[in-house]
């Protein structure tokens, strides 16, 4: 005889019901503890390997061909990281888009732009969020991290703001050798994790390169990985009542948490967040914002935004904002909106 049987033959077809259903919730409760006890241990085995599994999602693929997609063949570079480690790396030039009289000078970029992308796939599909700036005589500069694309390792706390390091390095190298360091800004633009990446990163820079970066724009980011994690994994009823595991398996040693004075002071800053981000929740952008200890700042709401959306097609109005930015940085005379 089995358990319903037994209950319908000793309390009744209606009264077994009400046992049923208490039955089904300890059997639901038992599965859902074995669950979470699973969960604790996959994120301490996490934390125990630095917790790359659960930070970092990198592909190794080549995902979107920029001679298809853009119908543009990008430089491509390698650089090291500031631990030495050799980096991959695609600088694509607006050069065909400046105008310039036939006889003259060449002319330089506008600006250029140091692309910190987010944790997961690679340059090779995050290239195409500002493949639109190139119509406006602005270049960029992509990479990836440690274990993403064709670089090789693998991606720490550690490694991402030293890779980072090495970017801002090559690019200031890169003006220098063509004597545009007087005449293009560099500009840095992080989304998500790199967001957090950069803005570590920028507290570490020398005095002198602190000063060559002029303008940053934070898109969907945050300061503290913990707070981000959080974030994540409020997002869906099973991972919500494990908010707290955030504090036990992430670090925020090698977060800009506690070192924002230390950021480039000259440099003007922009926040910009979708306030219907279900990865990193607004919350996180307003308070990076509420943080920056500069009045040279400015916040932008996409409204209706999801996750760093604010430079899609039906947004054009913060690549406006972002090309005003670049032009008041260029001019000594920004007026941010």
């Amino acid at each position: 005889m089995n358990f319903s049987q037994d209950f319908i033959e000793k309390f009744g077809e209606e009264s077994s019901k009400y046992f049923m259903v208490l039955h089904h919730r300890h059997q639901l409760r038992l599965c859902l503890q074995k669950l979470v006890a699973k969960f604790s241990i996959a994120c301490l085995l996490a934390w125990g390997f630095g917790c790359s599994s659960m930070l970092y999602y990198p592909s190794h693929e080549m995902l979107y061909p920029p001679e298809k997609k853009i119908h543009q063949s990008p430089e491509e570079v390698a650089f090291f990281s500031r631990d030495g480690a050799e980096l991959a790396g695609w600088y694509f030039s607006s050069e065909k888009n400046r105008q310039r009289e036939p006889t003259a000078e060449e002319k330089p970029p506008k600006a250029l732009v140091i692309f910190f992308h987010g944790n997961g796939e690679n340059m090779t599909s995050h290239y195409l969020s500002l493949a639109w700036i190139l119509e406006h005589q602005v270049d960029y500069f992509i990479f990836d991290y440690q274990g993403y694309g064709i670089s090789p390792g693998t991606p720490s706390q550690r490694k991402t703001v030293d890779d980072g390091a090495g970017a801002i390095s090559w690019a200031q190298d890169y003006l220098r050798k063509n004597h545009w360091e007087s005449k293009t800004p560099l500009v840095i633009l992080a989304q998500s994790l790199g967001g957090a990446v950069a803005l570590r990163g920028l507290t570490e820079l020398s005095v002198e390169a602190k000063q060559q970066v002029r303008l940053v724009l934070l898109d969907s980011t945050f300061i503290e990985y913990t707070d981000a994690t959080r974030s994540v994994l409020s997002q869906h009823w099973l991972t919500w009542p494990f908010q707290w595991l955030g504090e036990i398996v992430i670090s925020d040693k090698f977060s800009a948490k506690g070192l924002l004075n230390e950021l480039p002071q000259a440099a003007t800053y922009v926040v910009m967040h979708g306030d219907h981000d279900r990865t990193i929740d607004y919350s996180l952008g307003e308070d990076l914002f509420n943080r920056l200890p500069t009045n040279n700042k400015a916040f932008w709401k996409v409204s209706g935004g999801t996750h760093t959306s604010g430079f899609w097609q039906k947004n054009p109005e913060f690549r406006t904002k972002f090309l005003n930015a670049i032009e008041g940085v260029s001019s000594h005379g920004i007026k941010l909106e």
